[in-house]
């Protein structure tokens, strides 16, 4: 399959979801499945990648060649997803393939922080990615086995922390939120302890240090004695204890393995040792909904254990999947930042380098036992197009914070601009705004210490969007499956976001972290009472609905009037796009002269009349897409940058 044959059978994918009913939110499609060609077209797999977009109403696009071709770029951009999720064989999944992953995610737009979270689904076999795939949740995370990081345990409910070092070793113990005990194991090697604790299907996350390979992971710190290893073997893991009798994991309940500190345990290899390799296993018997780690030896240790301050120390703030993103986020801002006593070096080397396996949708938090390490409350008020944040931070304990604090925006804006940083390192992105409120050489943190740091930026002008309701091709008609979920929201009594909902809600409570859906005009917030509801039946009974600055929701019954004819242009932008024409706003229209007959958009290969070409550019908007349309010779083009996609005669 050729590229643009690529990007073509991407189209089709979103018209398809489009009628599905794929919501048409402001950020484009909110979950992504990408997936190679070959292993779309193998049976099995295509499954796996049925399955994601079936739970996540997600878009599907697959693409040829190495990982990842410009146009499977150009395609994310578009729709700037809130996840990606990779499916992939353990044969493509790897070191340059979770190095390209990443890469791929901090291309979307013209910032160098990620734009998505993204994990990788794979498995030894279909099966096995396909239990990830179909990992439902959330998962609350209350009981842990930590064979590192005991100083972890007073922030979960409840676990084991068996020490690594030292004999005897450490053995801690947390029951239902009591004390943490504090003493020794009795027992020299824990290999049958961890596997037996594994296989109780009590555990919701281990955490795991010290020397690994791809292959196993030695359990004792420096050396191996007294204790024995974790090894794999065609997709099962199993414990080796000091007496080289193994003993089989065999764990079924969904949990995070986060190995935080373990040298290329992530990495599947790209020969056939990749059967026994630590990954593969941890994601089968292992029973792993999420698996966390290096795909290279760790010497810094930035990513692995930074997933902590954003997962662990804010108690249930940010899932497991946020936590790894936010990680990854933090240390590019302490890059470009040169922050102090961080070493710049490591960031470089971890950045590309630390995997998320499974669903990157998949709610795994903390449950809270403990006050977190600090408060933090994101405020905003909105005003035509311009929207200004206020975000308040407390700190509850006196301890220096040693990554960014990061606060995730409840929508996109462009145009971020700081207006108070309170003298605080600080960025804005697109999707989340990165503070630094602690350095090395600065005075020592306070409890209670506050800051309240301001910011602003713009957000598409809402008379161009459609109504939340309107989720379904044709855009500007509210059908009667549309109208169906607004009701359900008005008879449950609220509603809230969700992200498999395929207008981006779901009936009854839950969620309200982002905007509220179009007909949630009037107070009480996040209920649909019957006045809402009527407006949205009015537009159902006209067959159409308009924009209209005097609607108490912003819109009115019936098609809108009057309007300059659309340019012949954009009439078939939207026709190749699959929506009304109404729906296409031209943003910048543009009179060129173009240097050949290529428009300036060549496609690869081609070879084009050197001639002065009259034209136009004409900048469209659809939703939050925007798409660059040309027109010479009395034709159109769209300008995908190689491969331009031919829109017809202009009549």
């Amino acid at each position: 399959m050729n590229s643009f044959r690529s990007f073509f059978q991407w189209r089709c994918a979103v018209a398809c979801a489009l009628a599905a009913g794929i919501p048409a939110s402001a950020v484009g499609a909110h979950y992504v499945v990408v997936s190679s060609e070959s292993t779309f077209a193998d049976t099995a797999w295509k499954q796996v990648t049925d399955a994601l977009k079936q739970k996540h109403a997600a878009v599907v696009m697959t693409y040829t060649g190495p990982a990842f071709p410009e146009t499977l770029r150009q395609a994310l951009a578009q729709e700037l997803p809130s996840y990606i999720c990779f499916v992939a064989k353990p044969e493509e999944a790897s070191e340059s393939y979770v190095r390209a992953c990443h890469q791929l995610a901090r291309a979307l737009d013209d910032d160098e922080y990620g734009d998505a979270i993204w994990g990788i689904v794979t498995g030894f076999d279909a099966d096995d990615a396909m239990r990830l795939a179909l990992q439902g949740g959330p998962l609350s995370v209350r009981n842990v086995l930590l064979k590192s990081g005991g100083q972890f345990l007073e922030w979960f409910y409840s676990g084991q922390y068996h020490g690594e070092m030292g004999e005897p070793h450490p053995l801690w113990t947390r029951a239902e939120g009591g004390a943490v005990a504090r003493g020794f194991d009795t027992s020299a090697d824990d290999t049958l302890t961890l596997v037996n604790t594994l296989n109780s299907n009590q555990v919701h996350l281990m955490l795991t240090s010290g020397h690994a390979s791809e292959y196993n992971w030695q359990l004792h710190y420096p050396d191996p004695s007294p204790e024995g290893f974790f090894v794999a073997s065609n997709g099962r893991l199993y414990g080796r204890d000091a007496n080289s009798v193994t003993h089989l994991v065999n764990s079924t309940n969904p949990k995070i393995y986060w190995a935080a500190g373990n040298c290329l345990i992530a990495k599947i290899p790209g020969d056939s040792r990749r059967d026994n390799c630590m990954a593969l296993a941890w994601l089968g018997s292992g029973g792993a909904a999420q698996m966390a780690g290096y795909v290279v030896e760790t010497m810094f240790g930035y990513m692995g254990w930074g997933v902590g301050d954003y997962f662990i120390q804010l108690q249930g703030r940010y899932n497991f999947a946020e936590s790894v993103h936010l990680a990854n986020q933090g240390l590019i801002f302490d890059g470009r930042k040169h922050t102090p006593g961080v070493n710049r070096s490591g960031l470089i080397y971890d950045r590309d380098v630390f995997v998320l396996y499974g669903d990157p949708a998949f709610d795994a938090r903390v449950k809270p036992v403990k006050e977190a390490l600090y408060d933090m409350s994101l405020q905003h008020t909105q005003w035509q197009g311009k929207v200004d944040f206020t975000l308040s931070i407390r700190l509850n304990q006196a301890e220096n914070l040693q990554r960014p604090l990061i606060a995730r925006l409840p929508f996109r804006i462009q145009s971020p601009t700081v207006i108070n940083s309170g003298l605080r390192p600080m960025e804005v992105a697109d999707d989340m705004v990165i503070v630094r409120l602690w350095q090395e050489g600065e005075a020592e943190l306070q409890a209670s210490q506050t800051w309240t740091l301001r910011f602003s930026g713009s957000v598409p002008d809402p008379t161009t969007a459609a109504h939340s309701a309107d989720f379904r091709t044709p855009l500007w008609a509210i059908d009667g499956t549309e109208v169906s979920r607004v009701l359900a929201y008005w008879r449950a009594g609220a509603y809230h976001i969700h992200a498999g909902g395929a207008d981006g809600f779901a009936p009854g409570a839950g969620s309200t972290a982002g905007p509220r859906h179009s007909a949630d005009y009037q107070e009480p917030f996040w209920a649909i009472d019957s006045t809402e509801v009527s407006r949205v039946l009015a537009y159902w009974r006209a067959g159409a609905y308009h924009p209209s600055p005097s609607g108490a929701d912003g819109f009115a019954p019936g098609p809108a009037s009057g309007g300059a004819t659309p340019h012949p242009a954009v009439v078939l932008l939207a026709r190749y796009l699959g929506v009304p024409t109404a729906s296409v706003v031209v943003l910048q229209h543009t009179a060129v002269q173009w240097g050949d007959s290529s428009l300036a958009c060549p496609r690869q290969g081609m070879v084009y009349l050197p001639i002065m070409t009259p034209g136009e550019q004409i900048t469209c908007r659809v939703g939050n897409s925007t798409y660059d349309v040309r027109t010479g010779f009395r034709n159109a083009i769209l300008c995908l940058p190689g491969n331009p996609i031919d829109l017809g005669h202009l009549q």
